[in-house]
Order: C-alpha cells, then structure tokens, then sequence
C-alpha cells in the first residue's frame, strides 16, 4: 500500500513481511530498478567444454523444472527460462509456445523449444490462462540463450491462484542454493559424459585439448536426455 502497487490488503501473516510470499512479489519490480540483481558464476570445468558465466536473478521465483516466473501484478506473472536450462540450448529451428487465452498448469507442459537435433519440454510454474506470448523469440529465437532473463521470455499469464503456486516456487537464499547446486551438478553431468565418450587415443601431445563451445552438439540423443533428467531430480 505505502509503495502504491495495491491499493488494499488484509495481512493474514500477523505483519511479517519477511515470511511473505505477497511482499516478496510486489518487491520485483523495487529490486530491478536498484543495482542488486543477484549473480551467480558458472563453475568452471577443465573437461574442455566451455561453460558460459550464467547470472542469477534473486528476486525471481524459480520452479525445479527450471522455468523462472517474475511477478509484474496480481493478475501478470512473466515466465521464462532460467540459465541452467539455457546452457542446453543451441541450434534452436523452433519454439513451440500456446496462444493467448490458452490455460496452463503448474507442473505440467506448455510448450516445447525443438532444435536441431534434440528437444527441451517446457514446465509451467504455474497455473493461469495465456496473456501474450513473446513475438521476438519466434522471429529471433536466439534470444532463447542469450538474453534469456530479459528479451527472451517466453509468455505472460493470469494466475488462477497465485499465491498458492508461489508457495511450490523457490525464491531468495533458497533458490540461490538450489541453482547453485545445480549448475555444479550439471557441470559434472556433463563433464562425465563428454569424457566416456572419447575414445582411447593412447599417448598424445598435451596441447590442452579443444574447447567444445556447443556441447549440446556433441552429445546423443540418449546422453542429452540423460542430463534433462538430472535437472529435475
């Protein structure tokens, strides 16, 4: 109410504001405007796969399947993917998105991004009907992997009851935890396939190897799915 993004509330969490989901929403767009976007650096591997730097978003909330949704207003919530996810992207032909007034749920699909050679499901963090859909990552799906917090969002939804899908999300320390773990988890998932599948060359030089710079590429079919289920274990 003092900030001006409602204009009436009941508090049914006797004014703890540091326990609430609702505060923690109408926060989003306080915490863009200042300086403090949280960041999170990928973990280096000296397995020869070149892993970007990812940023993390702290005042995002995260579903496990790795979709991210940032609360604009009680009846816009934003979604899109997050940095974990985006590593698994490349050589993207098309994103397959529902249209607007389309109903999604939490937790199942809404949509699928199909590239060259493999394809990613997408999981709705919540459950609401479809407001617009991003027109730019259908002409420029590029934006899918490198602008993926900002120009390559995915859609907007009406909540059908936001706060009770805010409650399965993951947000703040926690998620900083989780993403963590996460990406030192797929780090090493994807370190150990790329290295069973070399094949024995006996004595070589040590040159340092090659960077493998699109290593969703140099994976199979059976690999690539094997790291998408690790994601959400």
């Amino acid at each position: 109410m003092t900030s001006g993004v409602i204009s009436y509330r009941l508090c049914a969490s006797n004014y703890q504001c540091e326990k609430c989901l609702f505060d923690k929403a109408i926060r989003n767009e306080a915490s863009a405007a200042s300086s403090g976007h949280g960041t999170c650096q990928s973990v280096n591997s000296d397995s020869g796969v070149n892993l970007p730097n990812i940023r993390f978003i702290e005042d995002f909330f995260y579903h496990q399947c790795h979709c991210w949704a940032k609360v604009e207003n009680s009846d816009c919530v934003k979604i899109g993917i997050d940095g974990i996810l985006a590593r698994l992207i490349s050589k993207i032909k098309i994103i397959v998105l529902p249209q607007i007034g389309d109903l999604i749920s939490h937790g199942l699909c809404f949509g699928h991004i199909i590239q060259q050679r493999h394809i990613v499901p997408l999981i709705s963090p919540l459950t609401g009907s479809i407001l617009s859909v991003n027109s730019n990552i259908v002409t420029s799906p590029e934006l899918l992997f490198s602008d993926f917090w900002d120009e390559g969002w995915l859609v907007t939804v009406k909540p059908k009851n936001l706060e009770v899908d805010l409650r399965t999300l993951l947000f703040g320390r926690q998620a900083l935890e989780w993403h963590k773990k996460k990406e030192q988890g797929i780090t090493n998932v994807i370190s150990a396939l790329l290295d069973s599948s070399r094949e024995a060359v006996g004595t070589t030089l040590q040159d340092g190897g090659e960077i493998i710079s699109d290593f969703a590429l140099a994976l199979n079919s059976e690999q690539y799915y094997q790291i998408l289920d690790s994601l959400s274990e």
